[in-house]
């Protein structure tokens, strides 16, 4: 039976791959049946945009209010980040990440500011928390799978917890609080190239929209790393990391209602440990 490409679009960039010139390669080159990931997250460009919704009225009552540049949060992190997954098969695995980003600060506002159902104004002093966790969680069925290279596609759960407070510390009883897990299906696909016998290319990118009675929201993730297998069972890698994030809720029975942008670019560092021989197609 003739073999046919899974998708037309997919065939040049597979010719490409498989007939570069030049490269040796090892019939099995990584031991990757599992593999984790350990290291740090450096967040070079945060921008964090929110309004609370106050108590009545519509959520798009108020401005959305910069939280670096207007309550001077940080805008650059570094961060510990787990990643990894796990195959079981020649065609199916299992990704994960994890971080925590947490931020505060003290800063003297020089506008008046309404959040929610509060009032900051001008010259106040405020106390400004900020804290996201992230989970990724998701299935990877690779459709293409051969110690050269790999390309799939996959779909998951993109979790981040939010947990917002602005207090006047001014002498005013001013202060708002939020907090909410905001959970996004996601689609998205993957690529493994082998440069070398050590060196590889990585690339993840995952999407998600959502237009659905009191929730709106949409995702993008894209993860470009380049790593090295130093020693049979471990290696170094490198790479950039960028995800956006804008979700709105106008739910009166959640703990959020409001709307939030947040777009965090950075790299990665870590070093990474496999174990394991990878099933292959044949």
């Amino acid at each position: 039976m003739k073999k046919t490409c899974f998708h037309r679009a997919l065939c040049p960039l597979l010719g490409l791959l498989l007939a570069l010139p030049g490269i040796a390669f090892a019939e099995d080159p990584l031991p990757d049946k599992f593999k984790i990931d350990i290291g740090a997250f450096f967040v070079t460009n945060i921008d964090t945009t929110v309004a609370l919704a106050a108590t009545a009225g519509p959520v798009g009552v108020g401005a959305r209010i910069d939280f670096e540049d207007q309550l001077g949060l940080e805008s650059r992190e570094k961060v510990p980040r787990l990643d990894g997954y796990y195959r079981f098969g020649k065609r199916s695995r299992v990704d994960f990440s994890y971080w925590k980003i947490d931020r505060d600060t003290i800063f003297t506002i020089n506008e008046t500011i309404t959040l929610g159902d509060t009032t900051f104004n001008i010259n106040e002093t405020l106390f400004t928390k900020f804290d996201t966790e992230t989970i990724k969680a998701s299935y990877g069925w690779s459709f293409y799978n051969v110690p050269k290279a790999e390309l799939g596609l996959s779909a998951g759960l993109h979790l981040t917890y939010m947990d917002i407070e602005v207090t006047d510390l001014t002498g005013g009883q001013g202060s708002e609080q939020a907090d909410a897990p905001v959970p996004l299906p996601v689609l998205g696909f993957y690529v493994r190239y082998n440069i070398s016998h050590r060196w590889r290319f990585i690339a993840n990118s995952q999407w998600f929209f959502l237009d659905y009675d009191a929730y709106k929201g949409s995702l993008t993730d894209v993860r470009l790393n380049v790593e090295h297998q130093t020693f049979k069972h471990v290696g170094f890698g490198f790479g950039f990391n960028r995800i956006a994030f804008d979700f709105e809720a106008d739910d009166k029975d959640d703990d959020f209602r409001g709307t939030f942008k947040n777009i965090n670019d950075g790299f990665q560092a870590y070093v990474f440990a496999a174990f394991g021989k990878a099933k292959y197609q044949q």
